[in-house]
């Protein structure tokens, strides 16, 4: 009778098999457990960078609703009050009337510039690409615009989308006026029933987009892109300066139309 056919022998190795089958059961017991657990606490740290992310949010909505206060509060004083109390003080004189005249025109394009500056006059009957064309008006005069535009014909944009991307608009072009020292901006707006894609492309000094800005601006686009439920990027232009791109998702209305 050969060894390894004695009962004992044959125990044994059924003995060894058991206990190494029981060892790589043990042994992947444990790596699953600690698996799973990097796994959960993986989720649980993206989660809470996720509600500091959110919190970040909505402290900066806070900040941005009393920086715009206090501007308001200022182009108030400064600006409408004071040319006011001129007005009331050269009422009590013996001014010409073309003078009265010239003080209440210029209250009136004050509080004009205020009035839109918080809400675009006529925005719910206005087309985005006219709203987005006259914010740029006035900044010919220090840069060359273009400006190209494919809006669909048959679809109407909600007035919210519309307010939210022009602000969007507004943040994107007052940075690269302060800070970018560019001389030329070009805009290119495509509006289908799907999607709405915005760019801007100036060609200043740029910066680097992989080092993430932590001044409220950027937070307002962000928290206004989140709004919209779209995104957004800024990166290098293909020559110079830099190129931001924004895209929001739509499920766009047909226009009405009456016979």
């Amino acid at each position: 009778m050969a060894d390894w056919q004695n009962p004992e022998t044959i125990a044994t190795w059924i003995a060894i098999v058991l206990a190494a089958m029981a060892l790589m059961v043990t042994a992947i017991v444990w790596l699953t457990r600690l698996y799973l657990q990097r796994m959960l606490k993986t989720q649980q740290e993206m989660a809470n960078a996720e509600i500091n992310h959110q919190k970040l949010l909505l402290k900066t909505s806070v900040t941005i609703q009393e920086r715009e206060r206090n501007r308001m509060a200022l182009e108030l004083h400064d600006g409408l009050l004071s040319k006011l109390s001129i007005l009331a003080l050269a009422s009590h004189g013996n001014q010409p009337i073309a003078h009265y005249s010239e003080l209440i025109n210029n209250s009136v394009q004050t509080a004009r510039a205020i009035s839109h500056d918080l809400c675009p006059p006529l925005i719910e009957e206005a087309l985005l690409d006219h709203l987005l064309i006259n914010h740029l008006q006035p900044l010919k005069r220090d840069f060359t615009i273009r400006f190209w535009a494919s809006m669909h014909p048959q679809y109407s944009l909600n007035t919210k989308v519309k307010l939210q991307v022009f602000r969007i608009f507004q943040e994107v072009v007052n940075n690269i006026v302060k800070h970018a020292a560019a001389h030329t901006i070009d805009v290119y707006l495509r509006l289908s029933p799907k999607c709405l894609v915005l760019q801007v492309v100036d060609d200043g000094v740029g910066f680097k987009p992989d080092i993430p800005s932590k001044g409220l601006g950027l937070h307002n686009i962000e928290l206004r892109t989140q709004l919209l439920q779209g995104s957004f990027r800024f990166q290098p232009a293909q020559n110079q300066g830099m190129q931001f791109i924004l895209r929001v998702p739509l499920q766009l209305p047909k226009l009405k139309r009456y016979e």
